[in-house]
């Protein structure tokens, strides 16, 4: 059996196969230089971007990125640490190389979070990736050109904006450079350890890396298995890995119950057949932007895509025709062009995770959800134009392409410069998101911009009544026009409908603080307590309330008490100072 090719699909025609003997030769360092050069090209133009979005709320309040050192703190917590009480995510690659970069930026004299650092490492990873594209590629018989042209459409493409361009997302990438890596080095046979470590760090960088496993039987059996006792070994090492990293995450997220928002997912209280036709709907949405990337968008949520009903809508039928169409041309092609087969289950393959078709997950659409996937898309898409046109006409094709992604990229990554552009843009782009609305509302506000803010929270609350974080910013933008009243009717919807929001019930003890409400501020800032032990600016606010009052003793006791819980609260230290002194 030894090195035997034995497949169970027998390719007749070798002329894009096997080391690149009869495509165009291409010096592999020059190519990596190209496609390296190019995806610094493309995306250069993120590097003075601001933190945004996910970013200014993981990296500037995540507890594990300041201690980079720290991997085994790293390793046992998760992604979002104290930020999210329902976070289920185990991302601790992710987490370490965003703490070696707050870690970097504080030696070179930076503010850990400043912004440049984080950015320029996504788009050398973003290179990195393309590069890997490239060599993997050349394993499985896309030498030359061809390899070469799959990995610039894929640096190249702007549905990678979100992952580029937005630091979390690293993650993505992450996961595709450990799991082609992983890939390649079981098709070349490497040591079984080299191997399975390359699957852990994709397990570790992010969950939907699972696919990679599959992925590779998929790419054994159309490719060959050189010796399928060795190669039944090695799986069984593979799934050993699976069952290790599954275990650890256990350990870290076990017993934590997700909580999927409607407004984030509105499957997630659909009937099953409607989660199953929402997400068909959802993979034609993702096909269409990978064909012709405009319309990009870095929102998706309430109600910009409306749960489907039945198995007439239009776009459920596009993704069922395609699907089949696809499988049936690989089938047909599968002696003469195993790639299309090959690439048309791969792609499905790698967007089981993400699909919502068998687990309904956070968010009901993503183009960061595309980047894995994509490879094959991309691989799809050189092979058809290198196959449609096996002349310098190829080439012409394929440039025309790239340009044409490359300068939609440009433009795209301009959208997320800073706060104004990007929720300007997120509303332009997904009108109908409640979401988008309420994020611009609060830009605007955080601005000074009160006189645009209340037409944003007003429709953010029509598109979706049951928004309570709309609720709670339209009470804040009453409150900062003394209109109290209709504050605390905002407030108070805002709690009904969200009872353990915390914030909301800080906002309405200082609302009733600064009306002299001194009872209803007491209620609310002893709520807050409750619901969040941790919130400790309500106990110093608290003590203020207190002190007013003349309840010094009172102001005392919850002061000392915040000081227990965090010594190094200044705020409460110089209260007790100046109560001492008054005495």
């Amino acid at each position: 059996m030894g090195n035997s090719q034995l497949t169970e699909f027998q390719v007749d025609n070798q002329e894009h196969l096997g080391d690149g003997k009869h495509t165009s030769r291409i010096d592999s360092r020059k190519a990596l230089g190209v496609i390296v050069l190019c995806a610094c090209l493309f995306y250069g133009n993120t590097l003075p971007n601001e933190l945004l979005f996910d970013d200014a709320e993981l990296i500037p309040h995540q507890n594990g990125l300041r201690t980079p050192w720290d991997v085994g703190a790293i390793f046992s917590g998760r992604y979002w640490g104290a930020l999210k009480k329902s976070d289920t995510l185990y991302r601790p690659l992710t987490v370490w190389s965003l703490s070696l970069n707050y870690g970097l930026n504080r030696v070179l004299g930076l503010p850990g979070v400043h912004p440049v650092g984080y950015h320029a490492v996504n788009v050398l990873l973003h290179a990195f990736a393309g590069c890997m594209v490239y060599v993997f590629c050349m394993k499985v018989g896309l030498a030359g050109g061809l390899g070469l042209a799959v990995a610039l459409l894929f640096v190249a493409h702007p549905i990678h904006t979100e992952v580029v361009a937005g630091i979390v997302n690293r993650s993505e990438i992450l996961a595709l450079i450990f799991g082609l890596g992983f890939l390649i080095l079981h098709r070349m046979q490497a040591r079984r350890g080299r191997v399975a470590l390359c699957y852990f760090l994709a397990l570790c960088s992010k969950e939907s890396a699972i696919a990679f496993l599959p992925l590779v039987v998929w790419t054994d059996v159309c490719f060959g298995f050189k010796d399928r006792r060795q190669t039944a070994v090695s799986y069984g090492m593979y799934a050993g890995i699976l069952a290790l990293w599954l275990g650890v995450r256990s350990q870290v997220v076990g017993g934590i119950v997700q909580e999927i928002s409607e407004l984030d997912n509105p499957i997630v209280t659909a009937s099953f057949w409607e989660q199953i036709l929402t997400a068909a709907r959802v993979q034609f949405d993702y096909l269409k932007l990978q064909v012709i990337p405009v319309g990009l968008s870095s929102d998706y949520s309430y109600q910009q895509i409306p749960v489907v009903s039945t198995l007439l809508d239009g776009q459920v039928l596009g993704f069922i025709a395609l699907m089949l169409g696809g499988i049936m041309a690989g089938l047909r092609l599968r002696r003469s062009h195993l790639f299309v087969l090959y690439s048309v289950v791969s792609y499905g393959i790698l967007f089981v995770p993400t699909s919502n078709f068998f687990l309904v997950i956070g968010t009901i659409m993503g183009e960061r959800l595309t980047y894995s996937p994509s490879v094959f898309f991309c691989l799809l898409l050189g092979y058809g134009v290198w196959m449609l046109s096996r002349s310098g006409l190829a080439w012409i094709l394929a440039c025309v392409i790239l340009v044409f992604y490359g300068g939609l990229t440009v433009a795209q990554n301009r959208t997320w410069a800073h706060a104004g552009v990007f929720f300007e843009t997120q509303v332009r782009s997904a009108p109908a998101s409640a979401k988008a609305h309420n994020n611009l509302g609060r830009t605007r506000h955080a601005a000074g911009l009160l006189d645009q803010v209340l037409a944003n929270y007003e429709q953010a609350i029509f598109l979706w009544p049951k928004y309570a974080d709309a609720w709670n910013n339209l009470g804040v933008f009453y409150k900062a026009k003394a209109d109290y009243a209709s504050a605390v009717r905002a407030y108070r919807k805002s709690v009904s409908l969200k009872p353990n929001q915390a914030l909301t019930y800080f906002n309405l003890g200082n609302l009733y603080h600064e009306t002299g409400e001194v009872d209803q501020a007491v209620k609310a800032y002893l709520t807050v307590i409750r619901l969040s032990p941790h919130y400790f600016q309500a106990y110093v606010n608290l003590g203020v309330v207190y002190s007013n009052a003349g309840r010094m003793t009172e102001a005392e006791a919850i002061w000392k008490e915040v000081l227990q819980l965090d010594p190094k609260n200044t705020q409460a230290r110089a209260n007790l100072v100046v109560l001492e002194k008054r005495r």
